[in-house]
């Protein structure tokens, strides 16, 4: 009979006494305590865990040991030597202590000289084995090693960790070293098991190494060879354990029932043919998708990607449009104010000509007028549902919820859509996810594995013509002049701030300081307006409404107006402290101006002389294309800081690429394959229990 134990978050099958506990945290482990515990809490390093998936950012190869007699003049070397003598001694003016050493092997006598390291008599003792990596210099005719690393060897097992061998160079701080880490490391991964959640099976077809094999090699590589090895071995691991629980999470939502909505085709094309505009080839084949997922009895899981101006809520609109007319409630989720009283106003619109009941709620409505819409939810009076993260919330109930919306669906976190979700209670609701961040193929592919993706490739007629520039400091004030004549012709602009309050630590604009000087001195001539998010939602309003209807020229906000803002006489927007936002987060700003159709102007300004920013910036006035824009930032800062998703229960690789897009195919169809063969897992109990464990943690729609 086989026992399973279960440890750090898995089934062991027969375990060794001493496991890896990798939930222990950091502090308890001996040489740690409680001090050393907050300075690698910096770092990221809070459990085990964390600690042997701290991987190095580069390595130095001290694997080549010669002999003294082979030591040449400047050569940076490594020596293995016994200690024959060591001293300590002042300079003769007493400035610093210097420490010498002879040291020998089988071929010869060397001098070791260190620089005010006087406790190097306390750890190296004469007699003692040690590794030394230095480079031999001259000095008034004498050599001698200068300032070498050194590594003491004592016991029976002389396996070194720092010299002698490719050692790992980790990122560190003011308290926690390379060394200190490597001392640290070594002993968990020496002594102890850990569990390996990839099958026997598995690794034979892949040719990979053991979990602990490739952890050893990662950190202590033998050499290049398993170095590589392990780096082949973990790297899949962070791309497969993604794409099996999208898998898995894909399996199990064909289990589930969702209301088969048969569409009035007559009706869609109505609607159709009354829009003031065509729709695009793109638009028309991704509503046939919808259209074609919400005939089924299992949940549409379907995302719904475009860039800025590409047409998404004429899409989603169009589906909530059918959708209620079958007698099924739609809703719609957004992540602002601004945003969901902007939907409001569009879907009333394009809907006017048909007798629908389109509300919104939003977690600033009023005591009475929520009391009143939350009762007509419930009795089946609400056709269409707009509003923000106030859906959520648990008193809210809907009579035959049958599709749920969720737009920027990136800005909220794993639980707040699966909340929504679960709004009908009876059945579970088709659900569409709809993003304007440019979204490129093998992120996606990794990220949304779970949902069947519709892109808007094309865009409606009428192309944006918006120049980009990044403007030297030296010409802000024709900037200005610039931007004075276009409103003295009657157009608007908007001022973009990183921050709501000053902050001279790092010298960012705020938008408060900003609008002070903007509208009492650079243009005090006209109306200047002032946007963020403190600002309380009825103030909110009445500043845009003042902003839509031309009576403040200039507003200053903050990227509260990322999403959400469509003014045709907007053409206008400079950015302050540019290098502090995301080239994605930057293309949808630019995407709020030209959407008449006029020539329209993106202007970024940063104090950064570090050229790499500059060149990162200057990016915006070569490339248009948004999901181009967002590969080259992948590339460069990784989708963390590309998508700003730390929040919202995406994966991060540490050794894998996004842009490798063979790893993560081989990936996907390795997960297919074993959930195609053993659906519940009976032969993989470590891979299930890993799953289940990061539940919480990846992006499971």
């Amino acid at each position: 009979m086989v026992i399973y134990y279960y440890f750090s978050g898995c089934f062991i099958e027969n375990p060794p006494i001493k496991m890896i506990d990798l939930n222990k945290e950091v502090r308890f482990l001996k040489g740690v305590g409680e001090y050393r515990s907050k300075n690698l809490q910096k770092l990221g390093i809070v459990t085990v865990e964390d600690l042997i998936f701290y991987y190095p950012r580069v390595y130095r190869d001290f694997s080549n040991i010669v002999k003294i007699s082979d030591v040449k003049l400047n050569q940076k070397i490594s020596v293995k030597v016994k200690v024959s003598q060591i001293k300590n001694h002042h300079t003769r003016n007493r400035r610093f202590f210097i420490t010498e050493a002879l040291v020998s092997d089988e071929t010869g006598t060397l001098k070791v000289v260190w620089f005010n390291q006087s406790y190097l008599t306390k750890n190296i003792n004469v007699q003692d084995n040690i590794l030394l990596a230095g480079k031999l210099e001259l000095d008034k005719g004498k050599t001698f090693l200068k300032n070498p690393e050194y590594e003491v060897l004592r016991g029976q097992n002389l396996e070194t960790k720092h010299l002698g061998r490719i050692s790992p160079v980790y990122h560190e701080n003011s308290r926690i070293s390379s060394k200190w880490l490597r001392s640290l490391i070594k002993p968990l991964l020496s002594e102890f098991e850990i569990a390996d959640f990839l099958s026997e099976e598995i690794k034979k077809a892949k040719n990979f190494l053991d979990l602990k094999d490739a952890l050893l090699n990662i950190h202590f590589p033998k050499n290049n060879d398993y170095l590589l090895k392990a780096r082949q071995r973990l790297s899949f691991d962070e791309v497969f354990v993604p794409q099996f629980s999208s898998v898995v999470a894909r399996e199990k939502l064909r289990q589930e029932n969702s209301p088969s909505i048969k569409i009035d085709l007559g009706l869609a094309k109505k609607m159709i043919d009354n829009l003031p505009f065509k729709l695009t080839v793109s638009q028309k084949k991704a509503v046939w998708q919808i259209i074609k997922d919400i005939e089924k009895n299992r949940p549409m899981n379907r995302l719904l990607e475009g860039d800025v101006g590409s047409g998404k809520t004429i899409v989603a609109t169009i589906i909530l449009f059918l959708v209620s007319c079958t007698g099924y409630q739609g809703v719609l989720m957004v992540p602002t104010e601004i945003l969901a009283w902007e939907h409001f106003s569009k879907i009333k619109s394009f809907l006017k000509d048909f007798k629908l009941n389109i509300e919104i709620l939003t977690s600033s409505s009023k005591a009475k007028e929520k009391k009143l819409v939350l009762d007509k939810l419930k009795r089946g009076k609400i056709d269409i549902l707009i509003g923000t993260h106030s859906l959520i919330a648990e008193k809210i109930e809907f009579n035959n919820l049958g599709l749920s919306v969720i737009d920027e669906q990136h800005r909220f976190g794993v639980k707040q859509r699966k909340a929504l979700k679960e709004k009908n209670q009876k059945i579970t609701p088709h659900f569409l996810s709809m993003t304007a961040t440019p979204i490129p193929r093998t992120f996606a592919l990794t990220v949304y594995g779970d949902l069947d993706i519709s892109i808007l490739k094309d865009m409606p007629k009428g192309e944006r013509k918006v120049k980009s520039f990044l403007v030297p400091s030296k010409k802000r004030a024709d900037a200005y002049e610039f931007i004075r004549e276009k409103i003295k012709k009657g157009k608007q602009a908007f001022v973009i701030c990183p921050a709501i309050l000053k902050n001279d630590k790092f010298g960012i604009k705020a938008v408060e300081e900003e609008y002070e000087r903007l509208s009492k001195d650079i243009f005090k001539e006209f109306r200047v307006g002032l946007l963020h998010g403190k600002i309380n939602a009825d103030e909110k309003k009445m500043v845009l409404d003042n902003f839509r209807k031309g009576l403040t020229k200039i507003l200053i906000a903050t990227t509260v107006v990322e999403v959400g803002i469509d003014i045709p006489q907007l053409t206008i927007m400079m950015i302050e402290n540019a290098d502090r936002f995301g080239l994605a987060q930057l293309h949808q700003l630019r995407g709020r101006i030209g959407r008449a159709g006029e020539q329209s102007f993106f202007m970024l300004f940063t104090d950064s002389k570090n050229p790499q920013t500059i060149e990162r910036l200057k990016m915006l006035s070569k490339i248009t294309d948004g999901f181009k824009l967002a590969e080259y930032d992948l590339s460069l800062r990784g989708p963390g800081a590309t998508f700003s998703i730390k929040q919202s229960g995406y994966v991060e690789f540490k050794l894998a690429s996004f842009t490798d897009y063979d790893l993560i195919k081989d990936a996907k169809e390795m997960a297919e394959s074993i959930i195609a063969k053993d659906p519940s897992l009976k032969r993989y109990p470590l891979l299930k229990e890993k799953i289940r464990s990061i539940e919480e943690i990846v992006h499971l729609e």
